[in-house]
């Protein structure tokens, strides 16, 4: 926003000498005030591991819902996320972020102690692959950004570290499959397991808190922690009960009980095999790197400019 200083004349400093300082102080502080509209875009891109909160896995008590499932977590399910973003400044502390995410989920009853879930022997893998839009509130001002100063000119420090909470809606397509006695991974949707025809796209609440460090002014790196509640209760392929399959093939009546046999009461027709009052829920864990896109201000302030009429 400089560039036109060069116009102004020498004779029109030896006039208007204090008109000109005037002139430059608000332009400056007009820049330094507004240099976060010049940093609205960002991109980033980041990696990291998740998890599944559903009906398969899980503790050795009695399965629990709300954020006391997340006591279910068992490391051995961790799976992988990426995670592609495009965030808009609107003000301040405030942005819009889009994102579009590939995230592996998986569970196994054979990974818990519990001996009802163990007896059942259901298992699952699925990607979920998820574009959400969700707003960013930043505490402190976004990271990055200089209130009083650019890179070269002295004066405040670069605000290096923040949190922020975010939240949002989110729309996704899982596939869930297993692994047959052969070890082959077959789709389980198309089974109807349960003699449901769910759909294979659904919706989530996102969640979650981050923190971002400033490298520099467009440069950043950042961990967010979320949380996706979903409106969905099959992406294990699990969730209500047990149902005849006498006249079923024997992939079907195999994928819908697998168990071990040594309760067949547990599993007859018409037995618990999920769980339908809560929906499944999966979380990520992401790492990232971020970078601002510097969007340069030609206008000067008008009542910088009207000096110089």
């Amino acid at each position: 926003m400089f560039e036109n200083y060069h116009r102004i004349s020498f004779s029109l400093y030896m006039k208007k000498p204090h008109a000109l300082l005037l002139a430059l102080l608000l332009a400056t502080t007009f820049s330094f005030g507004q240099n976060w509209r010049m940093l609205r875009h960002e991109l980033s891109i980041g990696i990291g591991p998740s998890n599944f909160l559903g009906d398969l896995g899980g503790s050795k008590g009695e399965g629990s819902h709300g954020l006391q499932s997340i006591k279910d977590l068992k490391l051995s399910s961790t799976r992988f996320a990426i995670q592609g973003s495009y965030a808009f400044r609107v003000v301040p502390r405030f942005s819009l972020r889009g994102n579009l995410s590939y995230i592996m989920v998986s569970a196994d009853d054979q990974n818990t102690d519990n001996e009802e879930r163990k007896n059942r022997n259901l298992h699952f893998r699925s990607p979920i692959l998820e574009l959400g839009l969700v707003g960013e509130v930043y505490l402190f001002g976004k990271p990055g950004e200089r209130v009083y100063r650019m890179d070269g000119v002295k004066g405040k420090k670069l605000r290096k570290l923040n949190p922020y909470l975010f939240g949002g809606i989110a729309g996704f397509w899982f596939n869930p499959k297993a692994k047959d006695k052969d070890g082959n991974w077959t789709a389980l949707r198309p089974l109807q397991t349960e003699g449901v025809e769910y759909p294979a796209i659904s919706f989530a609440i996102p969640i979650g808190i981050g923190l971002k460090y400033a490298v520099n002014t467009r440069l950043s790196i950042g961990a967010e922690l979320g949380i996706r509640k979903t409106f969905s209760d099959y992406i294990d392929d699990v969730s209500d009960k047990y149902i005849d399959h006498s006249k079923s093939d024997a992939t079907t009546q195999y994928f819908a009980d697998p168990s071990t046999g040594e309760r067949p009461n547990w599993t007859v027709p018409g037995a618990q095999r999920g769980s339908p009052s809560e929906t499944d829920s999966y979380l990520t864990a992401i790492f990232s790197v971020h970078y601002k896109f510097f969007r340069r201000r030609r206008d000067l302030p008008r009542l910088a400019s009207s000096v110089f009429n």
